[in-house]
């Protein structure tokens, strides 16, 4: 697998035609050529060399391009990359986001898993294209190429601004949705691997080979429309990073002279994100506002070579899966919460726990701490509603498939200076793993499969 860390990305300079970016892989042993065409600002024309090429050969090739092309300028280093984030345009030509600078915060079995520490975007369009692009007035007919699905909740602003005048002076108008998009910072919580699929939990990971272009295509990766163009092109990710928003931390554990890692990742949806307050409960296709995967992974670190002992616990939380929202007030601190009447039938949040049994399997027990007992009737309200949902549901479910719905009034009881909170929670926590089990199995340092117990994802 072509791991490419660092790419080199490189201008051939006759007349600025093209960029040129050499990848290898973590060995040194596999070089690649990819071709992005710099003339046409308009349209993503990229080739890949299909050949795969030595160290020497790949240092050959480029020798003889920029002897080649000397006349006009030959070869100018750019800068040094270690993955293509994607492709985007607003009114006007493509620009290219790349990670400049990385650091490594993590490694699962051997799989480094590394933050964005720098990211830069580059314009396609050479000097001569974009002097022409800036005095042309034809760019406002051009409409723009960008999803709010891209990186979520800071583009919903950008994409109402673009529908709401579409007729700006196009160098200003593309310096602020140029500004805007620089507003989403990937050094943010935003994590990849070059080897291990960290934007889905262990037990897939294992037990379903699926790589590719499928990879990109689920609800963790936040840059899939950024790589689309790339990767349609290609039909391949070899060039590009997926990146998952959301938490990654590590720890080693020792436990009677053996040594353990302990891994926790949290992974974001990228569907109906939005801030607190903006997005609330459930869309139509039954997505829930910041819908978080959270999964628990332990693992023997033991020397490569010797198989190792790994277990996978995942659990997911979102908004409450109604139509509901808040308005939102700087008077008022606790602004209202109005719940919609337009789903009788509880389509939406069927579709929800639909999609969750597809991802996890069932059963699927659903813990609701919101307070049931309130002066003025807020949380309560969707505790009422939210439990007649649920049994509204259940009445076309099997027994065995049937939706688990506890609750416990998690405010209640915090003030209660005899409850002993966290030890309740580990009683629902103790419930919940002897309904759906954990995933274990043994594997060798290259995560393939010796022995497994198949169990399912906790939700």
């Amino acid at each position: 697998m072509l791991c490419f860390a660092p790419i080199w990305l490189l201008v051939l300079d006759l007349f600025l035609q093209k960029f040129y970016m050499v990848g290898r892989d973590k060995s040194r042993m596999y070089w690649r050529v990819l071709k992005i065409d710099r003339l046409d600002p308009f349209e993503l024309n990229i080739r890949e060399d299909s050949t795969t090429y030595t160290e020497s050969e790949c240092y050959d090739l480029l020798r003889r391009v920029h002897e080649g092309n000397n006349a006009t300028g030959g070869l100018k280093f750019v800068t040094t990359c270690y993955g293509i984030v994607g492709f985007i345009k607003f009114l006007g030509p493509y620009y290219m986001l790349i990670i400049t600078k990385r650091r490594q915060i993590g490694s699962i079995c051997g799989h480094n898993v590394y933050a964005v520490c720098k990211s830069e975007m580059i314009p396609l369009p050479n000097s001569a294209v974009q002097s022409r692009i800036s005095n042309s007035r034809d760019e406002n007919r051009l409409g723009f190429s960008l999803s709010s699905a891209s990186f979520g909740v800071c583009w919903n602003s950008l994409v109402e601004l673009l529908l709401a005048d579409l007729c700006l002076d196009e160098s200003k108008g593309r310096k602020m949705y140029k500004k805007l998009l620089c507003t989403v910072d990937l050094t943010k919580d935003f994590f990849y691997s070059y080897s291990y699929h960290v934007m889905r939990g262990l037990q897939k990971n294992l037990c379903d080979t699926r790589t590719g272009q499928v990879l990109y295509e689920t609800m963790f990766v936040w840059n899939e429309f950024l790589t689309r163009g790339i990767r349609n092109h290609l039909q391949n990710t070899l060039w590009t990073v997926a990146l998952v928003y959301g938490f990654f931390k590590q720890a080693t554990l020792s436990v009677s002279g053996r040594e353990f890692k302990l891994t926790l990742i949290a992974r974001r949806s990228r569907h109906y994100a939005g801030t607190r307050y903006l997005k609330r409960g459930v869309n139509e296709k039954g997505r829930v506002a910041n819908d978080v995967e959270t999964e628990q992974i332990v693992f023997e670190d033991v020397p490569e070579g010797f198989p190792m002992q790994i277990s996978s616990v995942v659990q997911n939380r979102g908004s409450i899966p109604l139509f509901w929202s808040q308005e939102t007030s700087r008077l008022n601190i606790k602004p209202d919460i109005i719940l919609s009447k337009k789903d009788q039938n509880y389509e939406a949040t069927r579709l929800h726990f639909e999609n969750l049994a597809k991802r996890y399997g069932n059963p699927i027990i659903i813990l609701n701490l919101i307070k049931t007992q309130e002066k003025k009737p807020r949380e309560s309200i969707l505790r009422a509603e939210f439990a007649n949902a649920i049994d509204h549901i259940n009445k076309n479910l099997s027994e065995e498939n049937r939706l688990r719905f506890l609750h416990w009034d998690l405010h209640k009881h915090s003030r209660r200076k005899a409850t002993n909170v966290l030890l309740v929670l580990g009683k629902v926590a103790a419930y919940a793993l002897t309904l759906t089990g954990f995933f274990y199995c043994q594997a060798t340092s290259d995560l393939k499969l010796e022995s497994c117990m198949n169990s399912p994802f906790i939700e």
